[in-house]
């Protein structure tokens, strides 16, 4: 997992030898520099300690559950689509490509996972191969072929640039990917950068709007399931739950609620809020078998 993370340290400690051992930095425009060239260069992403920014605007409450995204939000509704653009992906955004992949430093994105752990080779010798079959198996060919371990980038590229011009960008399970009310296509310009191995924002500005917002539903999802849990715990009392039990609950899908409503999660389908006919299938749920559970007993 550390072959892509030499850029990361080499880069950080460049940055701490321009710093020196004094308690200001001894190459202060070089320091300036490297800590600053980075966001001009591929946007607010690559920004060096971005995470620790983000959690430091989470803890004054400033910007909501994402501050960065609700900072190019601002800039957009303010300035313009350009700055917006410029502030994601720096002067390369406005060239139509984005390289804040290549640029993020991630000091804080440690290994989470067995893949994670084996890095590149292990997607070579076990990942890749195995999604390669299964894309075989579900007739994607243009996409085993982008999958093959034996492929290098500047003949899988343009391979999944045609793709992603004539099917649009879709999921392995072969689903269109939609953004707004249209599928996402790459144009002539996108599928052009994709082929000479740029990511174009054309497709990345969406399909990152998508992760950020897929990842935050599932965040509240899960807080949501925390509190039908503690909902079920008080049904599985055999005695009638306190005051005090009610007011907690009561107290935590409010607060719940209010959150989601001020994110404008309800609204735009992320998340549903938690309401009276919620907790009464809840309720329904718990005091009823499965119809599976039913069926078997009918059947024996």
């Amino acid at each position: 997992f550390y072959i892509f993370k030499t850029f990361s340290h080499n880069y950080l400690q460049l940055m701490a030898h321009s710093w020196g051992k004094s308690w200001t930095p001894q190459h202060a425009k070089a320091f300036a520099y490297l800590a600053l060239s980075p966001a001009v260069v591929a946007g607010g992403g690559t920004i060096i300690g971005k995470e620790l920014f983000i959690q430091l605007a989470k803890a004054l409450g400033i910007g909501g559950d994402d501050p960065e995204e609700e900072t190019y939000k601002w800039i957009g509704d303010t300035f313009g689509e350009a700055p917006e653009t410029f502030s994601r992906y720096g002067v390369a955004g406005l060239a139509g490509v984005s390289l804040k992949g290549s640029l993020q430093i991630g000091i804080t994105d440690l290994p989470s996972s067995i893949g994670d752990l084996l890095g590149a080779p292990g997607a070579m010798l076990y990942k890749d191969p195995m999604m390669m079959m299964k894309a075989i198996n579900r007739g994607a060919w243009s996409k085993a072929f982008e999958k093959a371990p034996i492929m290098p980038l500047f003949l899988a590229n343009p391979i999944k640039a045609a793709r992603e011009y004539t099917e649009g960008v879709t999921t392995w399970g072969n689903y269109p990917v939609y953004y707004k009310d249209k599928p996402l296509v790459a144009d002539a310009t996108d599928a052009v950068m994709r082929a000479l191995s740029f990511n174009p924002i054309g497709i990345a500005k969406p399909t990152e709007t998508q992760y950020k917002e897929s990842k935050l539903t599932k965040s509240y999802n899960a807080e949501k399931e925390d509190i039908y849990a503690l909902y079920r715990k008080m049904l599985l009392s055999k005695k009638a739950a306190s005051m005090m039990d009610w007011m907690e609950l009561l107290s935590n899908i409010q607060q719940f609620n209010n959150r989601i409503g001020a994110a404008g999660l309800d609204r735009r389908g992320l998340v549903q809020p938690i309401t009276d006919k919620s907790l009464k299938t809840i309720t329904t749920k718990f005091y009823q078998p499965p119809m599976v559970e039913r069926l078997r007993s009918i059947n024996e």
